[in-house]
Order: C-alpha cells, then sequence, then structure tokens
C-alpha cells in the first residue's frame, strides 16, 4: 500500500465495476489463459502490461462506435478486436501475425458473460466504514442506472448516493462528471476520496476534479505510478486512518 497523509476526509465515493463488484473470469486472465492454450505463454512484464492495456483502452472509449466496422453481426465483437489489436505490441510480435486468433478470441469475449460478484473484503468494510461515520457513494460509467444492481448485492444501506455515467450526463475521466455528482452527494472535493481500479479513468479522473484518488490494484500493475494504491479492500481503512 502507498498512502497518502493529512487527509480530512469525510466522503468516500467507489467506482463499481472492479472495485465494488468484479466478474469471474477476468477479461485479462481469460485472455492469458485463451494464448497459453495455443502455445503463447506471457511473461511477467508482459502480464502487467496487459493488466494495465485492460484499463487504459477504456480511457477513451466514449468516442468508440463499434458499429462502423461490425462483424458477424455483432458489433462489439469488433471492440474486442481493437481491444486485442495492442496483444502484438505487448507480445512483441508484427501485426496481424495472430488475426487469426483473435478472430475466435473476440467472439468468445463477447459471449462469456462471467459471473458477478462483490468484491473480497467489501461486506465486512463497509459497514465499518458506515459506523465511524463517513458517508458513501458510488459513482460508476454505465449508462444504464446503477441502484438496481447496488440493490440486487444488498449494498444499497451502506450509500448515501449511486449514480451512473448516463444519469450524470459525463463520463469519467472527464472532471465534470465528478463535480456534478458531489452537487447531488453534497460535498466538496477536498473532503472526499474516489476509491477505485482505473488509473486513467477514476485516478486521473479524480485527481483532476481536486479529489483524492486511491486505487485498488489487486494485482500490482499501478504499484510504480504515481497515485496511492491499496492491494486488498480491508486496506482501505488504514489509508483513511
Amino acid at each position: 500500500m502507498r498512502n497518502a497523509t493529512n487527509l480530512k476526509i469525510k466522503n468516500i465515493i467507489f467506482d463499481l465495476d472492479g472495485t465494488l463488484i468484479y466478474r469471474l473470469p477476468r477479461r485479462v486472465f481469460f485472455i492469458q489463459d485463451y494464448l497459453e492454450d495455443h502455445g503463447i505463454i506471457m511473461n511477467a512484464s508482459q502480464q502487467k502490461a496487459a493488466g494495465q492495456w485492460s484499463h487504459k483502452f477504456w480511457e477513451n472509449i466514449t468516442t468508440y462506435d463499434p458499429n462502423e466496422n461490425s462483424l458477424n453481426g455483432n458489433p462489439w465483437v469488433q471492440l474486442w478486436l481493437d481491444y486485442l489489436d495492442h496483444y502484438s505490441d505487448i507480445l512483441g510480435l508484427p501485426k496481424h501475425s495472430l488475426d487469426s486468433l483473435f478472430q475466435d478470441l473476440a467472439v468468445r469475449i463477447e459471449e462469456e458473460r462471467g459471473i458477478e460478484q462483490v468484491m473480497a473484503g467489501a461486506l465486512d468494510v463497509l459497514p465499518r466504514l458506515k459506523s465511524l461515520g463517513y458517508r458513501m457513494g458510488v459513482l460508476s460509467n454505465r449508462h444504464k442506472p446503477i441502484a438496481p444492481v447496488i440493490e440486487n448485492h444488498g449494498l444499497s444501506k451502506f450509500f448515501d448516493a449511486v449514480h451512473s455515467s448516463g444519469e450524470m450526463n459525463a463520463e469519467k475521466p472527464d472532471p465534470e462528471i465528478f463535480f456534478r455528482y458531489l452537487e447531488v452527494f453534497g460535498g466538496t472535493p477536498g473532503e472526499t476520496i474516489y476509491v477505485g481500479d482505473n488509473y486513467w479513468l477514476d485516478g486521473i479522473g479524480a485527481k483532476n476534479a481536486g479529489i483524492q484518488p486511491v486505487l485498488l490494484d489487486l494485482y500490482g500493475w499501478f504499484d510504480d505510478f504515481d497515485i496511492p494504491t491499496i492491494s486488498r479492500f480491508e486496506d482501505l481503512i488504514s489509508f483513511i486512518d
């Protein structure tokens, strides 16, 4: 854990996907296993680069229109092909050398729905933070309202406001989404931390809005970046203490 000091925190806002909840199998490991099944073994450095790419890809995704080049009648397959295109660089292989594998893998990624679960440690930490008097909320880049998702996982009782980018009419990393959220939530940037898992969307976005970010970095993908990290949900307690 890399910490921040002299924080006067009253509010803790959480990202949703990858922070409060996650899906199994994780896409980055699903891809890694597929490549290994086809004789392509990633070293530790490549695995870390793939982990970072699994977050950075979404930095400019608001401008993406998969319908421009749809494949097999499913426009989102093209999105995954675009995502996988960077793997040639990660693996140090010529562009298009894995196109035949990627065609199949993109379809498999789109078909894999996964199982959504609450992040390990969250159900222990959230009640403790609530009892300590912190006001908490959730801000997600999902387009649809997230209140039903929060309710479905039994988390509603912990949060004062839960909103999606669709409800805020802005998306991370645009600082405007954080400003609009705090207007609804009723807090100021200087007394708030934002807990997320994506350096570019959550970390830089919150930082540019004057909010202290902290990354839930389960696999050490961002341990040499310039934003504080925790390696377990439980470490959030000591971060704000």
